[in-house]
This record gives C-alpha cells, sequence and structure tokens, in this order.
C-alpha cells in the first residue's frame, strides 16, 4: 500500500511536470527525468520481485527491460524503445538489437544532457554493469570509444556469440542546440562468461546497419 502510495504521488508529479514543459526547457527536462527515474526505479524492483514486466505509470507505452551502472553513477532503468517519447524519460532499448545483458549487440541511446551525461567522463578500460531481467548482473569492460557523423555514417551491427552494448547519445555533449548529425559511441564487452553457444571471441562487423544511426 505505501509503495502504491509512492508511485501514485510520484506519477502525479510526472504528470503535473509533462504539463508545465513548456517553461524552462532545460529544467524540465532534467525534472522529468529524475521523476521518471524514480518511478522506472519502483516498477523495476516491482518486476523483479513479481518476473513480469511493469508499466512504471498508467500511460506508459514502454517497459523496463535493464538496469545500467555507469562509472561513477546511480543506478539507470532502460526502457524497451528508443523513440523520442521514451528517451524524455530514460535510455532506450534499440529494436533489433540484442536484449542487454545477454549475448549479441545491444544498443541503448539517451539524451547527452541527462541520462547519459555521464559518458563524457568515461574512458577505455572503464568498468560499467547491467542488471538483466532475471536478476543476474553483467560486467562490461569499455573497449572503444568514437564519434559517428549521421550522414556519412552508419551504426554497425556487431555479429557476435560474446555479449557487447554500444551506447549512444548525441554530440558534443556541451552543444547549445539539442540534435545535430554528430553522435558518441561507447562500445564494451561483458566477461568472457556471458556468451552463447559457439562462441568465437572477437567481435565481427556485419554489413547490416541500425535504421536510425
Amino acid at each position: 500500500m505505501v509503495v502504491h502510495a509512492r508511485v501514485l504521488l510520484l506519477a502525479s508529479s510526472l504528470s503535473a511536470i509533462v504539463g508545465l514543459g513548456f517553461a524552462g526547457h532545460g529544467a524540465y527536462l532534467y525534472a522529468k527525468a529524475v521523476v521518471a527515474q524514480r518511478l522506472l526505479g519502483l516498477a523495476w524492483t516491482r518486476a523483479l520481485n513479481s518476473g513480469v514486466p511493469v508499466r512504471a505509470w498508467p500511460w506508459a507505452d514502454s517497459r523496463p527491460i535493464a538496469r545500467i551502472w555507469l562509472p561513477k553513477s546511480k543506478p539507470i532503468v532502460i526502457l524497451s524503445n528508443a523513440d523520442g517519447s521514451s528517451l524524455a524519460f530514460a535510455p532506450g532499448h534499440l529494436p533489433g538489437s540484442a536484449q542487454p545483458g545477454y549475448p549479441g549487440h545491444s544498443v541503448i541511446s539517451a539524451h547527452r544532457d541527462t541520462h547519459f551525461r555521464a559518458l563524457q567522463r568515461v574512458k577505455r578500460g572503464d568498468h560499467l554493469r547491467v542488471q538483466r531481467t532475471d536478476g543476474k548482473v553483467v560486467n562490461y569492460e569499455v573497449v572503444s570509444t568514437e564519434i559517428m557523423h549521421t550522414d556519412r555514417q552508419r551504426l554497425q551491427h556487431i555479429e557476435t556469440d560474446e555479449s557487447w552494448i554500444t551506447l549512444v547519445t548525441c554530440y558534443p555533449f556541451a552543444a547549445v542546440r539539442p540534435g545535430g548529425p554528430w553522435r558518441f559511441l561507447l562500445h564494451a564487452r561483458a566477461d568472457s562468461t556471458i556468451r552463447g553457444h559457439g562462441a568465437t571471441g572477437a567481435g565481427r562487423q556485419n554489413p547490416r546497419s541500425f535504421v536510425g544511426f
């Protein structure tokens, strides 16, 4: 009952913030992201306890599918979609890529000025963690970072039996205007224990590119 009351209170706060979105755009985005993560954290805990995906608020059109810890940052819940409406509240999983924490290449995107702000401080050799829907936590090591121009390049699918994750956000981090053609990409590989059948080691680039990147 207490948890349900907290959810209702936070959902009401989120609704009020969305309704006031025209006032102070930057502060509005930050407040919405913070309140949304509180709601998503509660939904994630309930999903882990019940084994059933839970909507974080009544009008949500996507559900939490994983949780990620960036270096020196609090855990962030990841949503099942990477469209604009989802990214306003949390990082989103790109459909067609592997589920976070499982074998294959998973792609997660988020805004540079909210949930993925910490990526500007991450470097090769750093570690991050992903919690799967079954509760298992998978450790990743950052292998590389790169800057990509979306008019000239496309994010390539990594065909692999290992677990890889690519985090994508807009670039540069200090840009005044949102959007633009540049993207910051962080590539990380999980511990060698997280593999599918017939693992071959290093990831291989596949000509198939992800739509939208």
